[in-house]
């Protein structure tokens, strides 16, 4: 039933999409709406002293990075239109050196939504695509960080919320990804997730959200079955008080007849002047580059502190396990990752950082490996326009 939409979207290449997004924004001046845009340019050095995370014979890469961003915003009474997209290009100190030059070095990722107010309802669509390397999008997903291999990740979302009282909301959204790979041992797939929820708000703090949801994963590989998920799960944000909130979601998951269950909590809070802490908790069945889908446990959490009017430091941390969905013993991936960070606002354009990364991984075919990583950033930024 859904061969044909696949198959097409599959086929939709990023200069189609970069048209589309032109299409989009150069007739809207006519409407009279209002255009804002904010422009950044970026340059950055990195220096990874294992970024495939081998356990033996580990090699160092330095990668100079030339970031150009925009995020452009249209406006009008009723409709509006965003337009997020970043291209980078990237090259090591060697390819720098013997003047290596590949389509793979240039890596990018565009954004295109819009939605129209109906008042008591909402429509809204969105596509996007992406191309970088696994080094960069694998850690969270498979964790097999295969040297020269890239991935191509498509995406469609379509979204109605119907408002039906001043306090009870009704949603459907269905997702659609399709993801590729260049080579190394990687398996394309296609993901579908339909979602069916409603919200009630209890009181000004207090939202429950209870869905019901379906999705499928196809794997690009003739000798590879698909899965499907059911799910059920009942969700809730409570605003503690004007400093902090709570977010949780609950439910129980069925994936080719395999029961199990998911969970997402995350909280914030100011605690200071400055100074704002964050923790996540998340569990549930993911889709995945190794052919299957995945089960996924993680917690996770970060702290920001303003010390300066122009300054600020930061330290994000993670943990995870995974493996496939049914598959007996411990987890085959164990991560975890700390990455600390600090920010100067140079002037109104102008802004540094400097940011550290350590990355551990154990995989019992395999075994442990760790990588470390520093990168310094200079950014130029357009104010909006």
């Amino acid at each position: 039933m859904h061969d044909k939409p696949f198959s097409l979207w599959r086929r939709l290449p990023w200069r189609a999409a970069l048209c589309a997004g032109a299409m989009i924004a150069a007739p809207i001046d006519a409407f009279g709406g209002e255009w804002t845009a904010d422009y950044s340019s970026l340059i950055s050095a990195t220096y990874n002293d294992n970024p495939s995370l081998v356990t033996d014979n580990a090699k160092s890469r330095t990668d100079f990075t030339v970031n150009r961003a925009v995020d452009a915003k249209y406006a009008q009474d009723r409709y509006s239109i965003d337009i997020i997209g970043q291209a980078n290009l990237v090259a090591s100190k060697k390819e720098i050196a013997k003047g290596i030059f590949s389509k793979d070095q240039v890596r990018y990722d565009l954004n295109v939504g819009g939605n129209y107010d109906f008042e008591t309802s909402v429509i809204a669509a969105a596509f996007g695509i992406g191309f970088d390397t696994v080094q960069n999008t694998e850690f969270a997903d498979t964790g097999i960080l295969t040297t020269g291999v890239t991935r191509t990740n498509k995406r469609l979302n379509l979204n109605y919320n119907k408002q039906l009282s001043d306090t009870l909301g009704f949603n459907i959204s269905d997702d659609v990804t399709v993801v590729s790979y260049s080579g190394g041992n990687f398996t394309g797939y296609r993901n579908n997730s339909l979602l069916l929820g409603f919200s009630n708000a209890y009181s000004e703090r207090l939202t429950l959200t209870p869905s019901i949801g379906y999705s499928r994963y196809t794997p690009d590989s003739p000798v590879l079955k698909s899965s499907n998920t059911v799910r059920l799960q009942v969700g809730g944000r409570y605003e503690l008080s004007d400093k902090d909130s709570l977010g949780v979601t609950i439910g129980g998951l069925q994936t080719d007849r395999k029961l199990g269950w998911s969970a997402l909590v995350d909280y914030r809070q100011e605690v200071g002047d400055g100074l704002v802490v964050s923790a996540n908790v998340n569990r549930d069945n993911v889709p995945s580059g190794a052919g299957n889908v995945r089960q996924s446990t993680g917690f996770g959490g970060g702290l920001t502190y303003q010390f300066a009017e122009s300054m600020n430091v930061g330290v994000d941390a993670s943990w995870r396990t995974s493996s496939q969905v049914g598959a007996s013993g411990s987890a085959d991936t164990t991560q975890y990752q700390v990455a600390p960070s600090l920010n100067w606002t140079i002037n109104e354009k102008w802004r540094a950082g400097l940011n550290l990364q350590n990355r551990h991984q154990k995989r019992p075919q395999s075994g442990a490996a760790t990588s470390n990583s520093m990168t310094v950033v200079f950014n130029y930024n357009l104010p909006a326009e």
